[in-house]
């Protein structure tokens, strides 16, 4: 018998007896604890949502994706649907602390400090932390065991980036129309994107030639409810996912947060936004740059943008010519130790 729960941004939402069963586990449960927009957070105070309602509200436009394509007569059983449902609601498993600073900023720090560091994308880790959760919890095994075939299990792995939940062909999926909605409503900004009759102007495309593959589309009516998809998109990115405040704080979160716990799954679901208080707390001498850094990020003494450049298309032979003869004319003028101390500072 379904059950029923209550979401800020959908209402009531009814989900599959074995979905909440993943709710209620350990690794499940900590994505309550690390917030969906990372160092937004101390800039925007609304911004308190976390990857738990983010993942459970995926799950519900998921399903309801899949009830839309199975009226359209696609070739889909219930267990398959059940597979889709399952997908959406673990494809944020593998998010380390404040989300993307820990899984995109940090391994880019980390590869220009070592360059044998191999960088890892969350939804590898979700697919990890996934196995883990099973194998984990007896309860949770048996069902697995019971319901679901080797097949089925790794159906729902590759889902986890597929075209549904996360899809790398158009970037239209429910992922971004539950954390569109999620973050306007937490940020105190507006969407006039409607996910729900997008949803159900959604058909399947069947491939007219071999080389084609089938694919989900939409009709032509709602281009301007896609639009409006994008241009949120933008807002977001422009007002909140990298406004300048907002980076300083990751930059400064990324140096204090060191970390190779992703590695091993049973140290990884005990790493949420509380390493932080750990941090603060903690008395061990090696931990006291970490200590002072996040005492930076609370006590408002953030990096400041000082300037900003704008990337060209290419250079010309002669221009990256003139570049380095200007280059070491200023060393000459200023001294080479002045000048990499003025590059430190611009940085």
């Amino acid at each position: 018998m379904a059950k029923i729960l209550n979401d800020s941004i959908h209402g009531i939402i009814t989900l599959h007896p074995l979905l909440f069963k993943i709710i209620d586990t350990p690794q499940f449960q900590r994505l309550r604890n690390i917030k969906q927009l990372g160092g937004c957070y101390f800039v925007y105070p609304g911004a308190s949502h976390n990857r738990f309602e983010h993942s459970i509200g995926t799950c519900y436009l998921a399903s309801k994706l899949a009830n839309q394509l199975q009226l359209e007569k696609a070739k889909m059983s219930n267990k398959d649907k059940l597979c889709i449902e399952i997908a959406a609601l673990c494809h944020d498993l593998g998010h380390g602390p404040y989300s993307h600073l820990f899984d995109r900023m940090f391994p880019e720090a980390m590869k220009k400090k070592d360059k044998n560091f191999e960088p890892w994308q969350h939804e590898e880790v979700s697919r990890k932390m996934f196995d883990h959760m099973i194998e984990s919890n007896e309860s949770l095994k048996g069902e697995f065991d019971k319901e679901f075939t080797e097949v089925h299990l790794k159906m729902i792995k590759d889902l986890i980036d597929g075209e549904i939940v996360a899809n790398k062909q158009n970037a239209i999926d429910v992922d971004k129309m539950d954390y569109f909605a999620r973050d306007c409503h937490g940020l105190g900004m507006t969407s006039n994107f409607n996910h729900s009759r997008f949803i159900s102007q959604c058909r399947i495309m069947f491939p007219f030639t071999d080389s084609e593959e089938t694919t989900i589309a939409v009709r032509d009516k709602e281009e301007l409810n896609l639009y409006e998809l994008f241009h949120t998109r933008n807002g977001l990115f422009r007002r909140a996912y990298q406004h300048q405040v907002t980076h300083g704080i990751q930059l400064i979160g990324t140096e204090a947060k060191m970390s190779e716990a992703f590695k091993e799954m049973g140290a990884y679901e005990k790493l949420t936004d509380s390493v932080v208080d750990v941090i603060l707390m903690s008395k061990n001498e090696e931990l006291k740059k970490s200590k002072d850094l996040i005492h930076r990020i609370y006590t408002r003494q953030l990096y400041k943008v000082v300037g900003r450049t704008e990337p060209r298309e290419e250079f010309k032979e002669e221009e990256l010519l003139k570049y380095e003869k200007d280059l070491l004319k200023d060393e000459k003028q200023f001294g080479k130790d002045d000048f990499i101390l003025q590059e430190g500072e611009r940085s």
